[in-house]
């Protein structure tokens, strides 16, 4: 039997041109103007993933083979230049993203070799609003914010 494991840890923090934080009782003109200093607003993100492989020879003529590829992203802040991060931004995770094969190999004969598997990929991932910004679809604040 063999097998093989791996993990990977990966981050970005991009900052996003024109993109701030502003002071309360400043403007986006004022953090654009260099009037007051505004901390720049950056785009977290992280990949990690576990992978884990097992192979195992059952007979001289059959092997099994299995393989696990699990990922878990994470994006705190989705903003554009210009946005507010504060109300526009979205969050998104992604509770299931997984890889995975299962295969089995039986050589038959010298000339007949029969393989049969199964593998999959499940990728869902959640766009969350920041907090306090979701209005209830239809009432007065949702319109209110609505594009014209």
């Amino acid at each position: 039997m063999w097998f093989f494991t791996s993990g990977r840890l990966f981050t970005v923090n991009k900052p996003i041109a024109n993109a701030f934080w502003i002071p309360q009782d400043r403007t986006y003109a004022d953090c654009v103007n260099a009037v007051v200093a505004c901390k720049q607003a950056v785009d977290d993100q992280s990949i990690n993933s576990v992978l884990f492989r097992l192979t195992w020879q059952v007979s001289p003529r059959n092997k099994f083979s299995a393989y696990m590829d699990r990922l878990f992203k994470s994006r705190d802040r989705d903003v554009s230049p210009g946005d507010d991060p504060a109300t526009s931004g979205f969050r998104w995770n992604s509770p299931i993203y997984v890889t995975n094969t299962i295969k089995w190999t039986s050589t038959i004969t010298n000339r007949l070799l029969i393989e049969g598997g199964y593998s999959s990929n499940l990728e869902r991932y959640n766009n969350l609003y920041e907090p306090g910004v979701r209005k209830p679809y239809g009432s007065p604040e949702w319109y209110a914010g609505a594009r014209h």
